[in-house]
């Protein structure tokens, strides 16, 4: 008879278990509603319980009522979220960690977190260069970073952008015997011969990979150095209106 009570108790004791847990569905995105692909989804104090977001965000995880789920990604502020009993779906949004993004570089054509850096690398900011009142940026960087020298060969109105050389000339004289840095902007190749066409007011920041192995991604393309541009973007922020006014007067000598 007690062995009887004994394996009642336990019979009950499952069922209630089984009643309080069920498997809930989900999807993890960004603050733009973007999936958030391969963060981690684990039930606080469960140990080895969790699982990782799909391609699309969407995950599946057995809970019990009153679990509380810790989700976190890199690059993303880590979030908590608690089980209720009447919510079988759960969208969960992450906040950017600008912190972390703040220990990123630019290297070839995507974003790598910045662990060492033992490239020669010099950044200057968009904001820099618009102090200097010249018909190009090329020639706003005039003394504001090592490693780079200008030229200026004429001072014909539309021809009067610099030529940029970092570290002198590497290669041999390429089709019009110049040999030009390659120039990447927001990611994509960008013709050297157009460089003096952007407008200072628009650049985020300019930098410039200077040796073998800040340029290694790049091959032989990086041979004469890389010019790495990020323009600006919108911000969510209150309205700013930034006005610049150049004057100036020209007169022929006699």
């Amino acid at each position: 008879m007690r062995n009887i009570f004994l394996l009642l108790f336990l019979f009950f004791l499952n069922m209630a278990s089984a009643q309080n847990t069920k498997t809930i569905n989900g999807r993890t995105v960004n603050q733009d509603g973007a999936p958030v692909i391969y963060a981690t989804i684990k039930i606080a104090g469960s140990g080895s319980k969790q699982v990782l977001s799909s391609e699309d965000g969407s995950f599946a995880l057995e809970v019990g009522n009153g679990d509380i789920l810790e989700v976190s990604s890199v690059g993303y502020n880590p979030t908590k979220v608690t089980i209720k009993a009447d919510s079988s779906y759960y969208l969960i949004r992450l906040q950017s960690n600008n912190t972390e993004m703040g220990e990123v570089v630019v290297t070839g054509f995507q974003k790598q977190r910045k662990l060492t850096v033992t490239g020669a690398i010099s950044t200057v900011s968009g904001s820099e260069l618009a102090q200097s009142p010249s018909a190009s940026f090329q020639n706003a960087l005039v003394g504001r970073m090592p490693g780079i020298f200008q030229q200026q060969t004429t001072g014909q109105p539309g021809r009067d952008a610099a030529n940029v050389f970092i570290r002198g000339v590497s290669t041999y004289a390429t089709t019009g015997g110049i040999n030009t840095p390659l120039v990447i902007v927001d990611n994509m190749e960008f013709d050297y011969s157009k460089l003096s066409q952007i407008d200072v007011n628009e650049l985020e920041s300019f930098s410039i990979l200077k040796d073998a192995a800040s340029t290694a991604v790049y091959g032989i393309r990086g041979a004469n150095g890389v010019i790495v541009i990020t323009t600006k973007r919108g911000k969510e922020s209150k309205p700013v209106i930034n006005v610049t006014v150049n004057n100036g007067i020209q007169s022929p000598t006699f």
